[in-house]
């Protein structure tokens, strides 16, 4: 029996962010806030990587297929992508 849940390398999605790790949660916060009604972050880890801010999440997709979403909550996940984008541009 394989277990769905188990999560590999290419179902997570990094970013880099230019900001210290305070001001990177703070900026994404606010995008979250302003653009996405209902979502929050889940957690948020602090953790020394030589200085370099990450901002990791499960690829939609991935979580889509491993929950058997529907397409249209699909799409409502795909949402953190442009604002990573976002987040990881300014």
């Amino acid at each position: 029996m394989t277990d769905d849940r188990i999560a590999t390398e290419a179902d997570v999605v990094t970013k880099l962010s230019a900001r210290l790790v305070h001001d990177t949660t703070a900026k994404l916060t606010a995008l979250i806030s302003t653009n996405a009604k209902g979502m929050k972050p889940f957690a948020v880890i602090d953790q020394a990587d030589e200085g370099q801010t990450k901002v990791s999440y499960y690829a939609p997709a991935a979580l889509a297929a491993s929950h058997h979403l529907t397409a249209d909550l699909a799409a409502n996940l795909a949402g953190i992508n442009a604002l990573t984008d976002t987040l990881a541009a300014s």
